[in-house]
C-alpha cells in the first residue's frame, strides 16, 4: 500500500505507442520547471537491461510486475513529475485506478494512421510489433487500441488528434488550472 500525500503532483501521459508521450512529456517538464521520467527508462535503468530483453528472456507478465513495480516506487520517490508510461501501462493490474489516485492522467489520442506512420520508424524497439508487415501492424493497433479503449477512457483529461504545439498548450493550460500553478 503507498501512503497518500497531501499535495503531490504527479502526471501520468497515456496513450499508445508512438502517441508522442515521451516527446510531450519532456516538453511539458521542461515549461513547468519539473522533473521527466520516461517509464520504461526507469525498467531499463533498474532492471539493468533493455523491454526487448525482458520480454525475450522473461515473457510480458513478468514485464507487467515489473512495470507496476516500477510505478509504485516512481509514485513513492516523486514529486511535481511528468510521467510518461508504456501503452500498455494504464492497462494492467489496476494500474490506471493507482495512477488516477495519485495523480492526474491524460490520454494522448491519436488516429491509426497517425500511430502507424509514426510507430514504422523504429519497429525494431518495440518487440510486441517488431517484423510485423504494414497490414499486420494496422491490424494489430486498430485491435489494441479496441481492447485498451475502457482502460484509456478512465484519464482524467483526453486529447484527440492533435498538433504537437496545440497540444502542449492544451496540456499546460489543464495543468496548470489543475495544480493551481
Amino acid at each position: 500500500m503507498i501512503p497518500k500525500e497531501r499535495n503531490k503532483r504527479m502526471v501520468f501521459l497515456i496513450g499508445f505507442m508512438g502517441a508522442g508521450k515521451s516527446f510531450v512529456g519532456r516538453k511539458i517538464a521542461s515549461s513547468l520547471g519539473w522533473n521527466y521520467i520516461d517509464l520504461d527508462q526507469y525498467i531499463e535503468t533498474v532492471q539493468e537491461k533493455n523491454i526487448s530483453s525482458i520480454f525475450e528472456q522473461e515473457g510480458e507478465a513478468a514485464f507487467r510486475k515489473i512495470e507496476k513495480a516500477c510505478l509504485q516506487e516512481v509514485i513513492l520517490k516523486f514529486n511535481q513529475v511528468i510521467v510518461s508510461t508504456g501503452g500498455g501501462a494504464p492497462c494492467f493490474d489496476n494500474n490506471i485506478d493507482l495512477m488516477n489516485e495519485f495523480g492526474v492522467t491524460i490520454f494522448i489520442s491519436k488516429p491509426v494512421p497517425s500511430l502507424i506512420q509514426n510507430l514504422r520508424k523504429g519497429m525494431e524497439k518495440r518487440p510486441l510489433i517488431d517484423g510485423m508487415s504494414l497490414d499486420e501492424l494496422t491490424d494489430f493497433v486498430t485491435q489494441k487500441l479496441e481492447q485498451r479503449k475502457l482502460d484509456y477512457g478512465q484519464a482524467k483529461f483526453v486529447i484527440h488528434d492533435y498538433h504537437n504545439q496545440d497540444l502542449l498548450d492544451k496540456i499546460e493550460e489543464y495543468l496548470r488550472r489543475h495544480f493551481d500553478l
